[in-house]
């Protein structure tokens, strides 16, 4: 019998697997253009869990029940197949809400798959998207069947997209 795959996207694992990969990648980034492209997510501990600081000049609104979330500090890259990849504010692993602290994720895995997760005090979103548009204004919508609530939302990059290799 063939194993199902889950391919719900798991924040946490994922905050260990991004803040595994940074550290060798982040050398290796190009800039477009801009003081703040060259910046470097800072890998660091935080109540002793393992946690990933964003930094530049990106910046994310979401709209979900009727509330606006905001969120900044952060980076657009792109892959070498062009696809994006936003990260913003600071990711905790293995803390409930993320230790109250705000992040937001943005990751297209495919061109007609991207996953978006966000967290901001009682909001904790998980989510898989069908396409999302746009390069340095990025919009996108979906509906989470965990919290059983649609959202949308845009991600601003500023101009400042980096080119992972």
């Amino acid at each position: 019998m063939p194993t199902q795959i889950d391919r719900r996207p798991r924040p946490v694992a994922l905050v260990a697997l991004v803040a595994a990969a940074l550290l060798p990648t982040t050398a290796a980034m190009g800039a477009s253009h801009g003081a703040q492209a060259g910046c470097a997510p800072k890998v660091t501990r935080i109540k002793g869990h393992l946690a990933v600081v964003n930094c530049g000049p990106a910046t994310a609104t979401l709209r979900i029940s009727g509330k606006t979330y905001t969120f900044k500090n952060g980076t657009c890259r792109t892959r070498a197949n062009g696809l994006p990849l936003v990260q913003l504010g600071t990711a905790v692993v293995g803390v409930k809400n993320n230790g109250g602290y705000s992040d937001f994720q943005l990751e297209a895995e495919t061109k007609d798959n991207t996953s978006v997760s966000a967290h901001s005090g009682s909001l904790n979103l998980s989510a898989l998207l069908g396409k999302s548009s746009g390069k340095n204004i990025i919009a996108f919508s979906g509906h989470s069947t965990s919290s059983n609530v649609s959202f949308s939302g845009s991600v601003n990059c500023h101009g400042v997209i980096q080119k992972l290799r």
